[in-house]
Order: C-alpha cells, then sequence, then structure tokens
C-alpha cells in the first residue's frame, strides 16, 4: 500500500515567522522576487505569503515586487494599468491590489509599490531599466532589504543588472525598442534601451550568492518546502560591487557559435 506525501501546513503565522528570521521588520523597504512552486500544495498560497508580508511590514513598510515583462519588447505595447505581471502568481496578485502603484519607464523592469514610499518610488522614470537613475539604483537611498522566497538567487536578484550596467557586462549589448506606452489610458510613443544577454554566451549568477554567503550577509530559513533568503541592498553593493568589477568575465559558463536569437 501506497502512503500520500504528507505535506507540511504553513500559515501566515509561519510565513511572518520565517520573514522575521532573515532580519525583517516592521517600516522596511523589501523588494520580493517570488515563485510559488515550493507551496504549490496550499490552497491561494499567494494570498497567505502576502497575508505574511503585511504583517511584518505593518503599514510603515513598503513592498516593492517585480512587475515587468517582454511585453513592450515583443508585443509593442504596455499598459500600466492593464498588462499583467510576467514575473509570477505573486507579483500579479500584489499588482491588483488596491493602493498598489506601478512604475511604468522603462517597462520591461516595472515595479509594483505599496506603503509610504510607492508614490515616490513608482514615479521614477529611467532612460535603462538598471542604470544610475533607474527604480532599482533608487532603492539604494532607503535599507532596502532584498527578499527571495521559494526562488533562487540566478532567478530573483534582478539588482545583479545594475551591476552590469555599472561595469559594462562583456556578455550583454545594448538594443532599442520602440513601442506604445499607455499610462492612464493615454498612449504615447516611447524609446528605451535594454541591455540585452548575447544569445551565444551563457551565464550563471551563483557564483555572487558564494561571495555574499562568504561574507555572511545572506541570511536563510525555510517554511514549508519554500526557502526563503535576504540579504540588504547595502550590502548587497558593498560586497559584490568592487568583486563584479574584477570577475565579471568569470559568470560566463558557455560560449557557442549559434546565431542571433
Amino acid at each position: 500500500m501506497t502512503t500520500a506525501p504528507v505535506f507540511p501546513d504553513v500559515s501566515a503565522d509561519d510565513i511572518a515567522q520565517a520573514l522575521r528570521k532573515v532580519g525583517l521588520s516592521a517600516g522596511q523597504v523589501v523588494y520580493a522576487a517570488s515563485s510559488m512552486a515550493g507551496l504549490a500544495y496550499l490552497e491561494h498560497p499567494q494570498d497567505i505569503v502576502l497575508e505574511g508580508l503585511q504583517a511584518v511590514l505593518g503599514t510603515s513598510g513598503t513592498l516593492v515586487m517585480p512587475s515587468g515583462g517582454r511585453s513592450f519588447r515583443q508585443d509593442k505595447v504596455f499598459d500600466r494599468e492593464r498588462t499583467p505581471s510576467a514575473l509570477g502568481i505573486l507579483t500579479e496578485c500584489f499588482r491588483l491590489l488596491p493602493g498598489t502603484l506601478r512604475s511604468f519607464a522603462p517597462p520591461f523592469n516595472a515595479v509594483c509599490a505599496g506603503g509610504p514610499l510607492a508614490d515616490e518610488l513608482c514615479a521614477v522614470q529611467s532612460a535603462t531599466s538598471f542604470g544610475p537613475d533607474s527604480v532599482y539604483e533608487y532603492m539604494s537611498k532607503f535599507d532596502t532589504q532584498l527578499l527571495l522566497i521559494g526562488c533562487n538567487f540566478h532567478d530573483g536578484i534582478t539588482h545583479m543588472h545594475c551591476l552590469e550596467e555599472r561595469h559594462g557586462a562583456p556578455y550583454r549589448t545594448w538594443r532599442t525598442h520602440r513601442g506604445t506606452l499607455i499610462v492612464d489610458g493615454v498612449a504615447t510613443e516611447r524609446e528605451f534601451r535594454h541591455y540585452t544577454r548575447i544569445p551565444t554566451q551563457e551565464v550563471s549568477y551563483a557564483p555572487l550568492e558564494d561571495v555574499l554567503r562568504s561574507a555572511g550577509v545572506m541570511r536563510y530559513t525555510q517554511v514549508g518546502l519554500c526557502r526563503i533568503a535576504a540579504v540588504s541592498l547595502r550590502d548587497f553593493f558593498g560586497v559584490l560591487d568592487p568583486w563584479y568589477a574584477e570577475n565579471k568575465e568569470s559568470l560566463v559558463t558557455r560560449r557557442t557559435d549559434a546565431g542571433p536569437a
């Protein structure tokens, strides 16, 4: 007789306890990347996670999530109010919450935010996603905490791309995209630059997590089947900015002779 697997129950309180274990607290600015795969056995895991996040941050905290995608690059249209987030069910659930705001310039890597600093963050406009004037660099003004919920470092740490723009990634190249940007129902034609990975080069960001772990600035815990990790943006840049400048070539794991994608 085969016994069905028993999965651990996870409540919003469990999520909140795990978040506190990795250093989150009321009033912080938190940028959260996520995958619900490790909690997919629960009913509506995204609601449980959001409730846990809100319980920890309180009304004085600001929650930020990625909310972009390929729509502007592929379909040539991005509607701030209507285009869904392409970065997971949690980000889309958060986007649709009353009071959540969304940035739009550039649209490739828009963010959603809720809390006291949401207006300020979502008002940031820049020509590129991760340059010195971008919302991702703007988060450095605050003691932002980078949070990974169920996703690995390679897929979740978006701020890695700030280092790539700062230091010129040898495995990326600039491409210009033009399309229709719709904000509050008003359409305009806009142009933005995107720092695109060269398709003939494969890259791994795993060494960066090893560097942060060795520096003692990454914090980890587990809830259910979901790993949670966090690092402050201050520590992230403080440790990795000089390291990346010296070691950026080492992230390329394979080069091929394939033509452009």
